[in-house]
């Protein structure tokens, strides 16, 4: 088993890994190498640097270029959440904007649109323990723990990127038409894209530049990334 670590990740990590890591030059985090072809992962602390790559664009950038490597991807969020009273997520000693479901909700968009997996890890070493059980899983040749038989096996196509992302869109709310979700889409390439919008306030003020936004429409998108819809 090799695992290739980027040369920018922390040296904790690189010593946490051992004789396992080989250290390249990648554009994400980890590259692994399995029966069922290489596999692509990104390793975010959280909340602190998982919101702040959120904010920068950084996690977008990630999972494109994880996506342009292998059909195998996956995001590892490292660290424990904190939230308020009220249900904020804590960031920096302090309630944030971010809501319990708002946090969900941005998981499901890196798994659903952004087509890369989430796993959860307590630490650098359980990062590790991460890494090697995904390697260790895709090396196996079956995995019918929820099947008896194999299935059956379809010619269907895989939809795009970008048809997965307009059809997300209009999951943010019934007033969110195809056309309308095509719209924005051509202002926004991705969820992280309108996270980062929603994390500096432009988001609100970018929505109504598109023709067919109104001014209760961005609200109600707005609402969505609140955790109010």
């Amino acid at each position: 088993m090799q695992i290739l670590v980027s040369s920018n990740e922390r040296i904790e990590v690189r010593q946490a890994l051992g004789e396992l890591g080989l250290e390249a030059s990648l554009p994400f985090d980890f590259l692994m190498y399995s029966m069922r072809g290489s596999i692509a992962a990104e390793r975010k602390q959280f909340p602190g640097d998982f919101v702040a790559s959120v904010r920068d664009g950084r996690l977008a950038k990630e999972c494109a270029a994880m996506r342009q490597e292998t059909p195998w991807r996956v995001v590892i969020v490292e660290g424990e959440p904190r939230y308020s009273a009220g249900g904020k997520l804590i960031l920096q000693g302090k309630p944030s904007e971010w809501t319990r479901k708002g946090i969900r909700n941005l998981f499901r968009s890196i798994r659903y649109v952004e087509g890369c997996d989430v796993e959860f890890s307590m630490d650098i070493q359980d990062t590790v323990e991460v890494l090697k059980e995904v390697q260790s899983y895709f090396d196996q040749k079956d995995h019918l723990s929820l099947r008896r038989r194999p299935s059956f096996e379809s010619s269907w196509p895989v939809p795009i990127y970008e048809e997965r992302f307009v059809h997300w869109l209009q999951g943010c709310g019934p007033q969110f038409s195809i056309i309308r979700a095509r719209a924005i889409a051509q202002i926004f390439k991705s969820p992280l894209e309108i996270a980062s919008a929603y994390m500096d306030g432009t988001l609100t003020e970018r929505l109504k530049s598109i023709h067919g936004i109104s001014d209760k429409l961005a609200g109600a998108f707005v609402g969505f990334w609140e955790g109010k819809s």
